[in-house]
């Protein structure tokens, strides 16, 4: 089964259903004076320990998304810092019986930005049409080896593009 996605800017609005996302700057600081401004608790995920890293996206000019993971008991967060990322995610119930392309979605997240994961939601590292774009992670200490499940979708039978960039 083809699913090809259509690239929609993420706001906080269209992403709801897949988790949390602040947008750089907006809104009325908490704080301002002549050399800074400061947003506070523009929202909040429990972690615990937390590990911290960097996954780097390259662009390779191809957008199928070949294999999901899915993290059962932790949010991700990805934060993008150099450049915009582009994130294929399906819900958390996208494989429980035959795959519905109305769980699928594709979104495009400006640097600076902050995507807060749902437990659930299936991911892969992210895309990016620059030559390369890196991005913090930020999840449970051990959910790469202990909370990680991963589904390639030719064994799926699925072919997944995002092909409206």
């Amino acid at each position: 089964m083809d699913i090809s996605l259509k690239l929609q800017k993420i706001t906080p609005e269209n992403f709801a259903e897949y988790g949390e996302v602040v947008v750089p700057r907006a809104g009325i600081p908490d704080s301002s004076g002549p050399d800074h401004n400061w947003w506070d608790a523009l929202a909040l995920a429990e972690l615990g320990t937390a590990s911290f890293g960097i996954v780097e996206a390259i662009n390779t000019g191809d957008y199928h998304q070949a294999s999901l993971e899915q993290h059962a008991r932790t949010k991700e967060i990805l934060i993008p810092v150099e450049k915009d990322i582009l994130l294929v995610l399906a819900k958390a119930d996208a494989f429980e019986g035959a795959p519905d392309p109305a769980k699928f979605a594709a979104f495009y997240a400006t640097a600076g930005s902050v995507v807060i994961l749902n437990e659930g939601i299936w991911h892969k590292a992210p895309m990016t049409l620059s030559e390369r774009a890196a991005c913090i992670v930020l999840y449970k200490a051990g959910t790469g080896a202990n909370d990680k499940v991963v589904l390639d979708m030719a064994d799926k039978g699925l072919n997944i593009v995002v092909d409206s960039l």
